[in-house]
């Protein structure tokens, strides 16, 4: 497969048999800068590889993925070209992927392109923890109201601003839940 590059209002990649080009933008987030002992960060990596055959290789990444508790998120084989080719998309465990990333080209003949980026997502879970946290305190003080209401008409309204809150925060705990989950896989 042969990989070529090309600037269209930014950098895209194409490759051989004329994919779309594809543009990421990252947010910055403000607190991307915190001072914290631990950085959270999600790991990718594209490898172009020759192999002598591709369905023993495809199987044999397959078997060693499914190993390693790696999720296949994508599969494919196209043999409507001169040469066939594969395409492999995979969630592999964090503590786990340079071994991965090493295991693609080890059974490979030749290595033909080859890109690892990581991106810093730490301040993206310190705000949703920080937004689950401030949720559940203002729902701790709506109770306290609550508690402490005279009318019928004012523990109503306390009462629907509380079952509000659930539901925010229920929404933040699955944000907090999948940004915790990229950086696990």
């Amino acid at each position: 497969m042969e990989v070529v590059s090309e600037k269209m209002g930014g950098s895209a990649r194409y490759d051989s048999y004329s994919e779309p080009a594809v543009q990421q933008i990252y947010p910055v987030y403000p607190d991307d800068s915190l001072q914290v002992e631990e950085r959270l960060q999600e790991k990718y990596a594209y490898q172009g590889v020759v192999v002598a055959d591709i369905s023993q290789y495809m199987s044999g990444l397959k078997q060693y993925l499914s190993s390693i508790d790696a999720v296949v998120l994508h599969s494919s084989v196209d043999t409507s070209y001169k040469y066939k080719s594969a395409s492999l998309t995979v969630k592999v465990p964090v503590d786990r992927f340079d071994e991965a990333v090493a295991k693609v080209s080890s059974d490979a003949q030749e290595v033909v392109s080859e890109s690892i980026s990581t991106s810093d997502v730490t301040g993206q879970v310190v705000n949703t923890q920080e937004t689950v946290v401030s949720l559940q305190e203002q729902k701790t003080l709506k109770q306290a109201q609550l508690a402490d209401a005279t009318t019928q008409a004012e523990k109503a309204r306390i009462q629907v601003e509380i079952d509000r809150l659930d539901r925010r925060i229920e929404q933040a705990q699955k944000a907090q839940e999948a940004v915790e989950q990229r950086v696990e896989y």
